[in-house]
């Protein structure tokens, strides 16, 4: 089966040749590698360069962001079939194989993902279950804090792709969550939890960006269009939506605590009024925004550090 493997890149010079190694390692070697430039200002396409193989394309363009660079590069592929990798990420050899098992056994997905592993953390060789996962049990994973699907161990069927919104340009936050609830809303994700891919942890996360208002998560703004658009969805997978919208809205509100923002957070605990999972949390981040508003560097300097060791666990 032959498979389009996109690539987006920007300023990765210190990870693309572990990358591009590492697709190129594949067990499964059917396959075409476009490469979306998107405005590199390092040395990040002189070493793609570097590499002779005629099954790679590279392409160049101005810098209009990680998604709009995705889209691009799914358009340009010619596979139905659309494997994506980040530049700063990598995949074990037998991740195209996982992925292909997958779609031999559950071929009417709208997406098929592999499980993965950040770099900090040591490899789980138990997880080789494999499930379904409609939108309710996505949902539930969520709310659980349980990753469902990582943009670098996703096969995504085209076909499905082209009848979405695609990845938002123009949005700062919540591009991959958004396409994956758009995935399992009139279908399922097949799903196998055998770690096949890396998520090289790096410095500059886009997860760090402000966001100001729900106008600019991808994540927020397509609950809402599945909530005006699907009147046929039943009462208990629309609470299951409106509480992920205010765990979405509640996870900004301490993003702008750690801005030293404290108007922006009242906007998103207005959103996430009536919430009951999280009614604890947000009557913790009430709190703290009082008290940033006389002391917003003490408050920041205490969420970050919170965070910091939660991570390091």
């Amino acid at each position: 089966m032959f498979i389009s493997v996109i690539i987006t890149l920007y300023n990765k010079e210190l990870y693309i040749r572990r990358c591009l190694q590492s697709v190129l390692k594949q067990t499964h070697s059917n396959f075409e590698i476009v490469i979306i430039d998107d405005g590199s200002t390092d040395n990040s396409v002189n070493i793609v360069n570097e590499f002779n193989d005629n099954r790679i394309a590279l392409h160049q363009q101005s810098n209009k962001g990680v998604s709009v660079a995705r889209n691009v590069g799914i358009e340009k592929s010619s596979s139905n079939y659309i494997a994506l990798i980040d530049a700063d990420d990598e995949w074990l050899p037998n991740h195209l194989e996982n992925l292909l098992h997958l779609v031999q056994m559950y071929p009417d997905a709208n997406m098929w993902v592999s499980g993965y592993r950040k770099s900090t953390k040591k490899p789980n060789l138990s997880k080789k279950s494999i499930q379904k996962i409609y939108i309710e049990a996505y949902l539930d994973n969520r709310l659980n804090n349980t990753s469902i699907a990582w943009t670098s161990a996703t096969l995504l069927n085209k076909d499905v792709f082209n009848k979405t919104n695609g990845f938002m340009p123009r949005i700062s936050h919540g591009e991959d969550q958004a396409l994956w609830l758009e995935m399992c809303i009139d279908g399922y994700i097949a799903k196998s939890f055998l770690e096949t891919a890396i998520y090289n942890v790096c410095d500059n996360s886009l997860s760090t960006k402000l966001v100001a208002s729900e106008a600019e998560d991808a994540c927020m703004l397509t609950i809402n269009k599945i909530l005006d658009e699907n009147t046929n969805i039943s009462d208990q997978i629309k609470s299951k939506l409106l509480e992920f919208r205010h765990r979405y809205a509640l996870a900004h509100a301490i993003g702008a605590l750690c801005w030293q923002k404290p108007s922006i957070v009242k906007g998103f605990l207005r959103l996430s009024r009536g919430t009951k999972i999280y009614k604890k949390r947000r009557i913790i981040i009430k709190a703290l925004r009082l008290v940033s508003i006389l002391f917003p560097r003490t408050i920041a300097r205490f969420i970050m550090l919170k965070n910091k060791k939660q991570k390091s666990l």
